[in-house]
């Protein structure tokens, strides 16, 4: 059985900070939608599904695809963000 940590490693860590999961992804959740936290939520395999759909949309933009679905879903979540928005 191989270690879980090549004995070369241990000296190059300096600091290591364990944390939950889904504090994480909340956390980046919080920070906003960027190439880096949506790369690290998807890692997590914690990509909201609004963002999913977006990266969904966007792609389908860059290549001129139109999914009405996916359209008709994207507004959908938008007006709930916005009614959402509203009550706060």
């Amino acid at each position: 059985m191989r270690p879980l940590m090549e004995p070369e490693s241990r000296n190059r860590i300096r600091k290591v900070s364990v944390c939950p999961v889904t504090v994480v992804a909340s956390s980046l959740v919080e920070f906003g939608r960027t190439d880096i936290t949506s790369s690290l939520l998807v890692a997590l395999n914690r990509l909201p599904k609004a963002w999913r759909l977006l990266i969904e949309k966007e792609a389908n933009d860059a290549v001129g695809d139109t999914d009405f679905v996916l359209n008709e879903e994207v507004e959908k979540l938008n007006e709930e963000l916005d009614e959402h928005a509203e009550v706060q």
